[in-house]
């Protein structure tokens, strides 16, 4: 029984990997990531609320360009990593040591876009000012967190 669970298992893990990476850059991507919705809106969100000045928007516009451009070529670099699990999945004998070995790729390239994302909001704090620091920490802050699958919203300001 354990064995016919396993490759079941294995396909639909690697059905949602594939449906994330093939997800547009900057749609809602949930828990855990920190960009939702239209990056626009929120660069426009961003400048209102900083008061970023013109030249901090120039330079922040210029990173926001290269880091997309990155995170782009890393997607596209992500597809034939997710087709090959593909076909490892659908294949008749399911190679389990080689299925785990593709999913271990795919971790690294995953963790090599998130740390591009990381990057690059260190870049954009560094063209803040400490005021405009302060003032994105305490947005971040007051940002609620997602709700954790089948779990209530964790309340970390709770001092019973």
């Amino acid at each position: 029984m354990k064995s016919a669970v396993v490759p079941w298992f294995a396909f639909a893990l690697a059905l949602v990997s594939v449906a994330a990476a093939e997800r547009p850059h900057g749609a809602e991507e949930g828990p855990g990531h920190q960009r939702r919705g239209d990056p626009k809106k929120h660069f426009a969100h961003l400048v209102k609320e900083l008061k970023l000045s013109k030249d901090q928007q120039d330079k922040a516009k210029a990173l926001r360009e290269m880091r997309d451009s990155l995170i782009q070529a890393q997607r596209e670099k992500m597809r034939p990593l997710h087709e090959e699990l593909r076909q490892l999945l659908e294949a008749e004998k399911v190679d389990l040591v080689a299925v785990r070995q593709q999913l271990e790729t795919i971790g690294k390239a995953q963790i090599e876009m998130r740390m591009q994302d990381i990057q690059g909001r260190l870049e954009f704090e560094a063209l803040l000012t400490p005021e405009q620091k302060k003032k994105l920490r305490a947005m971040h802050k007051k940002k609620p967190e997602p709700p954790r699958e089948g779990k209530p919203p964790v309340d970390d300001h709770d001092t019973k």
